[in-house]
């Protein structure tokens, strides 16, 4: 068995020259991002576990391992009766001697995912102590860029320095491949293995603090803003938006000259005045984790004198019954009212800045005017709307699933008409229904061979029309079923197709049947059944009869009160037996109560082993649910003897 080794960390970031962090993790408060238990191979019952615990407390590069002291790391410990100890140690096996095998191969996987696009050349740095078995037991890091689904391993575990009993920990780089760089979703794993040779020497495998790193060096902030407009009148007011782009942007600068608001310290200043006509400066200044930028725009500031009503519309000609919305284009200084006159519109008037849903019902040219008001006055403007009358009349047109039908074959009806028609209404000769007022009639069916008009009417506010087209409707072919009967069950029964017209027999259901496409078949149903025989016609139709089976059900449901597991393929199984199960719920008991076997499959069988360990014989308990072919459904319990 391995020694026991108890070894520590300290948490700390190291920023070598051109690094900058991406992300980092110290085991601290992060057990919910990792999966300690995927396995990689074969793991015995006295298997190595993965564990995240001060228990192999972290210490800073190259100091000696220390347990418990309140830094968490993520190690490999032991587990079970043989474990003795914690931290990172671990059980190296039996070597095959004492029946306690604990060969191991599992890994630990984060599953929080680590973007990184937009970064290249990657380095992940982390702390590890660790000595194992060389080639035999140790760790490997992997990552993944598909979600965990595939790992590709980076780095391999090789016996680590000691330092008088304990690990000596190290600080390890890694350069990551360029298969890495620019991911949405990057993972990390590490995967430990030791076989059952029982050799080796703790420690086992402890990490702390992964760090990922860019090489790329990181560049200054780059200032720049919006606004709404850079051109303004006398006393408006104007808001500013940051966009500027950098790492971590923590301070912004605004310098307003002309602006009654001079300076600001807000990402996005608001509400910033000018009350005089002239040319004036905006200075941004930002700062972030790499140094500081600044930007300058102009603002012109105009006297604008009297506003200026506008306004604008997506068309100005529409049809009859249309409605459109209107928005303000004005210009001026505060503009506080807005003044609509809609002449032949069904609104009349608004005082919204833009109106909506603004109808015309009747035909001709009208006139739509909007006056403004601002700081410095009246405005107003007038355009002409054109309401033309854009209805014609319909054109009646339609098509079905097929126009070629069996007698007795429903299909439906697609209205294709144009001109937007506003009823509908179809006649349907020799068909059931005979009328219909939908746009689209389904499942009109006809039950009668013959040829037949289809006749389908539209209206609309400028007129009607109307189209015929003829479905025509094929005769069934004639066939008889003869040999009506009542079986037992498990019985046979001779059916016989007697077919009057030319074609093809076939019967359905084919289940039972013992040739479906003969004339004469024998029927061996474990359930009443109806049988059709059946007759494809020189015309593609298909005529039917009917022969009634009818079986006088018994049921049929037994188990085996003896079974003998000894692999001489006789009696090796305990199952349910029976006719006509569907359904079964069959579960063993042992003596204690607890339950050996238990399966919803018939054709299952327990085969004397629990947990895969063969029990001895002995008188255990079974209960049984089951539903058969009728529908009907019982329980049965009782005792099965083991036999050796």
């Amino acid at each position: 068995m391995k020694h026991i080794l108890l070894f520590t960390s300290l948490m700390m970031f190291s920023l070598s020259f051109g690094q900058t962090l991406i992300w980092n993790d110290d085991f601290e408060a992060t057990l919910a991002n990792w999966n300690l238990t995927i396995p990689t191979g074969t793991n015995d019952a006295n298997a190595n576990i993965w564990t995240i615990s001060d228990e192999e407390g972290g210490v800073a590069p190259p100091g000696c391992g220390v347990a418990s002291n309140g830094n968490k790391t993520l190690h490999v410990s032991c587990q079970g009766a043989l474990c003795m100890g914690t931290g990172a140690i671990y059980y190296a096996g039996d070597a095959g001697m004492f029946g306690q095998p604990g060969a191991t191969n599992k890994r630990a996987a984060l599953i929080a995912p680590i973007a990184t696009t937009g970064q290249t050349q990657l380095e992940l740095v982390f702390d590890w102590i660790g000595v194992g078995q060389a080639g035999q037991d140790f760790a490997e890091l992997e990552y993944s860029i598909d979600g965990g689904i595939t790992w590709n391993i980076i780095w391999s575990q090789t016996p680590g320095n000691t330092c008088g009993a304990q690990g000596e920990w190290k600080e390890e780089t890694v350069t990551l491949p360029v298969a890495t760089e620019n991911q949405a979703d990057l993972r990390f794993a590490f995967n430990w293995k030791n076989d059952n040779d029982g050799a080796g020497t703790d420690p086992s495998f402890a990490v702390n603090d992964l760090r990922l790193f860019t090489t790329v060096a990181a560049s200054g902030p780059v200032a720049d803003f919006t606004t709404a407009n850079f051109t303004i009148c006398e006393s408006d007011c104007i808001s500013f938006t940051d966009a500027s782009t950098g790492t971590n942007v923590s301070a912004w600068n605004w310098t307003f000259n002309g602006a009654t608001t001079p300076s600001s310290t807000n990402q996005n200043p608001t509400n910033i005045c000018y009350p005089t006509a002239g040319t004036y400066d905006v200075i941004l200044s930002v700062t972030d984790d790499n140094g500081t930028d600044n930007i300058t725009y102009q603002i012109t500031v105009n006297n604008c004198g009297t506003p200026n009503a506008d306004f604008t519309t997506p068309s100005f000609t529409i049809c009859e019954n249309d409605c459109i919305d209107f928005s303000d284009a004005s210009t001026g200084t505060n503009v506080s009212a807005w003044s609509w006159a809609f002449t032949g519109a069904d609104t009349p008037t608004s005082t919204s800045q833009n109106p909506t849903n603004i109808c015309y019902s009747t035909a001709g040219n009208y006139n739509v005017t909007l006056t403004i008001t601002d700081d410095n006055g009246t405005d107003d403007v007038t355009y002409q709307i054109i309401v033309n009358s854009c209805s014609t009349p319909p054109m009646a047109a339609f098509s079905a699933d097929t126009m070629l039908v069996c007698k007795n074959d429903c299909i439906s009806f697609t209205d294709m008409s144009t001109g937007n028609p506003t009823s509908w209404s179809w006649t349907f000769d020799g068909a059931e229904p005979a009328f219909s007022n939908l746009q689209n009639p389904t499942n009109i069916c006809f039950d009668s061979a013959g040829v037949f008009d289809v006749t389908l009417t539209v209206t609309n506010d400028s007129g009607t029309d109307q189209i015929i087209n003829s479905i025509s409707v094929l005769d069934l072919p004639t066939i008889y079923g003869v040999g009506d009967t009542i079986i037992e069950m498990g019985g046979a029964a001779m059916l016989e197709a007697v077919p009057i017209d030319a074609g093809t027999v076939f019967w359905t259901p084919e289940d039972d049947l013992d040739c479906p496409t003969c004339i004469d078949v024998i029927a061996t149903p474990l359930l009443s059944t109806t049988y059709y025989p059946s007759l494809i016609g020189m015309n593609g139709c298909i005529g039917r009869d009917t022969v009634l089976v009818l079986v006088k059900f018994k049921e049929v449901v037994e188990v085996p009160s003896a079974f003998s597991p000894n692999g001489d393929g006789v009696n090796d199984f305990s199952r349910v037996l029976g006719v006509g199960i569907t359904k079964i719920d069959f579960k063993i008991y042992n003596r204690y109560g607890q339950m050996v076997f238990s399966t919803t499959d018939l054709n299952e069988g327990w085969d004397g082993t629990m947990n895969g360990e063969v029990l001895n014989q002995g008188v255990f308990v079974y209960t049984l649910s089951f539903e058969l072919i009728d529908g009907s459904s019982g329980e049965k319990s009782g005792n099965i003897t083991l036999v050796k």
